[in-house]
């Protein structure tokens, strides 16, 4: 599974709503109705999924699934190019 289709399933499942409803660029809080308690706790499952940690900085401007999209494919490309 790709990318945006785990981030799909998960606000899916979060929300409640068919993942074929969900695109690349609909919005967070208008489009799927996500209010900011679920919003936190979609933020959170997401980091325990994909084993990273969002900066306050970085979420506060999650407007759209490719934000977040786009902020994972970023923290999965530094991760690739961190030597231990």
């Amino acid at each position: 599974m790709n990318l945006l289709a785990k981030v799909k399933d998960l606000i899916a499942k979060k929300e409640k709503i068919q993942p074929d409803l969900i695109r690349l660029d609909s919005e967070l809080l208008i489009e799927l109705g996500i209010d900011s308690i679920s919003f936190v706790e979609l933020i959170m499952e997401i980091e325990m999924e994909f084993k990273v940690k969002f900066e306050k900085t970085e979420f506060h401007n999650f407007a759209t699934v490719k934000d977040i999209v786009d902020c994972l494919e970023r923290k999965q490309r530094s991760k690739e190019g961190s030597v231990y």
